[in-house]
């Protein structure tokens, strides 16, 4: 295997708005060998290896992406807090 095994062939120029309709578009009719993910754009259906979430996790902690940092959650109009999380995780559970 490996990128040598493979072609780079630009199918489309499309505007930035547009990438994942027609993304979906071939994913849909072309129907690619090695599209793991089915929707475009979702990592919907997707599992990581053990050995995927091994290299991410000992990348987060060598970079320290473990650590919490608040969330706050701010009224557009008035700019007053509605309320704190300890987290992104946490914010996303709750919203």
């Amino acid at each position: 295997m490996g990128a040598k095994n493979f072609i780079f062939v630009v199918l489309e120029i499309v505007e930035p708005l547009k990438c994942l309709e027609r993304e979906q578009f071939y994913i849909d009719n072309i129907k690619p060998k090695y599209n793991i993910c089915k929707i475009a754009g979702s990592p919907l259906g997707y599992k990581h290896t053990i050995e995927s979430k091994l290299k991410m996790s000992i990348n987060a902690k060598k970079h320290n992406l473990s650590r919490k940092i608040p969330i706050q959650q701010l009224n557009k109009k008035t700019k007053t807090l509605i309320k704190v999380w300890d987290s992104m995780s946490d914010a996303a559970q709750n919203i």
